[in-house]
């Protein structure tokens, strides 16, 4: 009747198109008179009765196909050609414990097996994973009916929570088995705190799916590792075979995200004190206990770090290694953090976010095996080191430049880059320095080099010049112009006023810059731009459709902010931004930035579902932090201007 309901409400509001949009969603959650404040919360309300009812037809359909389909095996066991032959064809049926097997399916002896023992309702499943089997029909029938032997006291049982562990101890195995469970409804019964986000929606860039399916699928990702031949999940896999507790592992992902139900701001918080109460019901404690709060606490930990901070300062690294302690959480957490990401969305984890957590968790593990005991002249001794690999790979006549380079860059710079890269600034920075001296009295020179990553989704750009004003603006319009995607920018001006612009770039189908006319356009551009004595964005930056925006209007406008912070970074004030994702936003954030007298030194890029989630790292011209609350009340109200 709910579905009917539904269907007979968009019939009359989106006539021949029969599809529960977002807009029509909030439409029909009025209709329906559901009496929340918010219109996100009756939408939610609403979603999450959808789904009930669906899921419920859905599942009785199946189980009515799946009787349908025992009937007809059995009409050939026992028909004309078992008569014929005098039974001699029928097999006989398998016994397990209380059960029978027949046809790869659980069938219970009698009605009152559950009666008898209510832990057989934990047991039964354990069977179901050990020999590769299916509730029957009437198992499942039974299991419901049984459901409210499932209370406090069961929760406490000893034999039910050690029948669980072995569930979830078998890697490969467990996501088939707790889909079994939630399916049955057992698994939100025997753990309310998932049971609490059963068909849970809601709304916001990242899930896709309810918030129990979410669950269910991140746990798929790590089982599917078992049998992944995939060379490019090779680290994923090898830190899962090898863990020795996937019993924490399981129980953290299946409580990661239960504090979306509590109506708490941050579900974080919410989901580490429901982790706490598990633990104490399920009596785990000491270093298990331990890490499913730390999964749980910090599961978002290790994806804001590598696409907000700047991951190639040895500051940050410090930070998170920090927060790590040990190479045993840090390996835990990537683990996690695959399972997280992929669980979400197809799309949450692209080639180049994967490029930022990996560089991450390498710089991170090698901190922590060697450089949290390691003092300043062994730490300054691998940064000599570093320099002298990559001198002795460069031609003789790129040496000079190099000696100066490495007295003029910070060692930061050094420590977390890789060698390849240097080498390619190295070339660029001779590259300028040659043009310059050849063509002393031009307005304009640069030099520019591409270091194409595909297998990562990305194309490095070095572009050397010397610093002007807003030379990074003016970069940035270069690249829109031709429709080239920002994904981070670290900017570099050296004592002697020869700035080192490092770039991160896709094109528009998020790939390598694979077009060589393209990359000759854009230097092309970049020349003209900065050749002209005054400098007007807007002929280069027609303005495109924003395939992003909505065609009709929505309900609730997309949620633009503005954070400013002293506290995420050392040494510069930190701008945080979202906003609907296009291209040219990096450009118009700048130009916003450098009317405040602002200077840009880094960039952190990230997209989720067609939004920008951007990290801007600014100083004052003299290097300090922006302290000034007037000034930062106005920069805030003149992005949010921007944005919306």
């Amino acid at each position: 009747n709910f579905l009917h309901r539904v269907r007979n409400a968009l019939h009359y509001h989106d006539k021949g198109n029969d599809i529960l949009t977002l807009r029509l969603q909030g439409v029909v959650a009025n209709e329906f008179g559901y009496p929340q404040k918010s219109i996100l919360r009756r939408i939610e309300c609403f979603m999450k009765d959808y789904y009930t009812h669906a899921r419920n037809v859905y599942n009785h359909t199946k189980s009515v196909f799946e009787i349908f389909e025992l009937q007809h095996d059995e009409g050939q066991q026992y028909g004309l050609r078992s008569k014929l032959t005098f039974g001699l064809i029928k097999k006989k049926l398998k016994s397990l414990d209380n059960y029978t097997i027949r046809n790869k399916r659980l069938f219970p002896r009698r009605k009152t097996i559950f009666e008898e023992n209510p832990n057989r309702l934990i047991r039964l499943f354990a069977y179901c994973q050990k020999y590769e089997l299916s509730p029957s029909p009437s198992l499942r029938k039974l299991i419901k009916a049984n459901w409210t032997f499932i209370d406090k006291s069961f929760r406490m049982r000893i034999e039910n929570r050690d029948a669980f562990r072995e569930i979830l101890e078998k890697k490969g195995q467990v996501a088939r088995t707790l889909r079994l469970m939630h399916r049955c409804g057992v698994l939100g019964r025997y753990l309310p705190e998932f049971g609490a986000l059963d068909c849970l929606v809601q709304h916001e860039f990242f899930h896709r799916y309810t918030a129990d399916e979410h669950t269910l699928r991140c746990i798929d990702q790590l089982d599917n590792l078992v049998d992944d031949k995939d060379p490019k999940h090779e680290i994923y896999r090898d830190i899962f075979v090898k863990h020795p507790d996937p019993y924490a592992l399981f129980i953290a992902l299946i409580l990661h995200d239960t504090g979306r139900a509590e109506n708490v701001r941050r579900h974080i918080d919410g989901s580490a004190i429901l982790a706490a109460r598990l633990c104490k019901r399920l009596k785990i404690s000491g270093g298990r206990r331990a890490l499913i709060i730390f999964l749980v606490d910090h599961h978002l930990t290790l994806w804001r770090f590598a696409t907000k901070k700047n991951i190639d300062d040895p500051e940050v690294i410090r930070e998170f290694a920090e927060i790590m302690r040990d190479r045993h959480r840090l390996d835990a957490l990537l683990l996690f953090t695959y399972a997280d990401s992929n669980g979400t969305n197809e799309e949450a984890w692209s080639p180049w976010k994967e490029t930022l957590i990996l560089q991450l968790y390498r710089n991170t593990r090698e901190f922590i095996l060697k450089g949290m005991t390691a003092g300043k002249e062994e730490i300054d001794q691998d940064v000599q080191e570093t320099l002298s690999e990559i001198k002795s790979g460069l031609k003789e006549k790129y040496h000079a430049i190099f000696d100066q380079h490495s007295k003029l860059m910070p060692k930061r710079y050094f420590r977390y880059r890789s060698k390849k890269s240097i080498s390619k600034h190295i070339v660029a920075l001779w590259q300028y320095i040659d043009r310059r001296e050849r063509r002393p009295k031009t307005p304009f020179e640069c030099a520019v080099q591409w270091i194409d990553r595909p297998k990562f989704g990305y194309s490095e750009l070095i572009i050397v010049s010397h610093n002007s004003y807003r030379f990074l603006e003016k970069t940035c319009c270069a690249l829109a112009t031709h429709q080239i995607n920002i994904l981070s920018a670290d900017v570099y001006t050296r004592p002697d006023g020869v700035a080192l612009d490092l770039f991160r770039v896709c094109n528009d189908d998020f790939k390598a810059m694979a077009n060589s006319n393209t990359k000759k356009s854009v230097v092309a551009t970049l020349y003209q731009i900065n050749q002209q004595e005054a400098y007007e964005p807007a002929q280069y930056l027609k303005k495109k459709e924003n395939f992003l925006k909505p065609e009709t209007k929505q309900i609730f406008e997309f949620p633009v902010r503005v954070w400013t912070s002293n506290n995420l970074d050392p040494h510069y004030t930190v701008i945080e931004l979202q906003a609907l994702d296009r291209i040219a936003l990096l450009h118009d954030v700048l130009r916003t930035v450098n009317d405040h007298n602002l200077v840009t030194v880094h960039s952190r890029i990230c997209t989720e579902k067609g939004a920008a989630l951007d990290s801007i790292y600014v100083s004052t011209p003299d290097g300090q932090k922006l302290t000034d609350q007037d000034a930062v009340d106005r920069l805030e109200n003149d992005l949010k201007n921007l944005l919306t």
